[in-house]
């Protein structure tokens, strides 16, 4: 990616969390670029393949995150590993929150035709790490079962991160308690698998 591609994601990013999609537009980028509205263009096709960016590039690091949280439960028996990828899902949403807004908190901005076509909206790598996990934690159970209890463990992670973003969380117990809270909602949600 080129220097001046990174900086109208940057600038984009910033103006994004500052004064959401309607605030941004491809002349307030520009401006915070430094580079004429015109030039933008040469990057991105209009102001979705801009926000497109910035929820890929959100994407990317909690991947990359997740990869990593992985790695270091290969060694622990199938629940205690989704417990950990799911705490690692948490922290990374508690200690990246305006990634995790600009990756979750957006998608209602997005052009939902042209993400289809594209697709943005297959599977994420945090929702295939999910089913992975559940499926060695549920090994008879079918490819529905399987789904079903992938999106009710990824919904309830979101859910506990989302909480605390958008405010609920922060008003009822600080960052640390909220985490420690989070890890015993994990092992609730993992003790209603069959």
């Amino acid at each position: 990616m080129t220097d001046t591609k990174n900086r109208i994601i940057r600038a984009a990013r910033e103006i994004f969390l500052k004064k959401g999609l309607d605030g941004l537009s491809m002349r307030s980028i520009a401006a915070g670029v430094g580079i004429s509205a015109t030039a933008i263009y040469r990057h991105f096709a209009d102001k979705d393949a801009v926000l497109t960016a910035l929820v890929d590039m959100s994407r990317e690091q909690l991947n990359t995150s997740l990869i990593r949280t992985y790695a270091s439960a290969e060694n622990q028996e199938p629940l205690r590993k989704l417990a950990t990828v799911g705490e690692g899902y948490v922290d990374f949403g508690l200690d990246h929150s305006k990634e995790y807004r600009i990756m979750f908190m957006s998608w209602d901005q997005l052009d939902e035709e042209r993400h289809v076509s594209t697709g943005i909206q297959q599977p994420s790598k945090a929702f295939s790490f999910f089913q992975r996990l559940v499926s060695d934690c549920v090994p008879d159970a079918n490819r529905e079962d399987v789904m079903a209890w992938s999106v009710f463990f990824w919904s309830h992670v979101h859910g506990l991160v989302s909480l605390y973003i958008s405010g609920g969380g922060r008003r009822i117990m600080d960052k640390k308690t909220y985490r420690t809270f989070c890890r015993q909602q994990i092992q609730m949600s993992l003790s209603a698998l069959p």
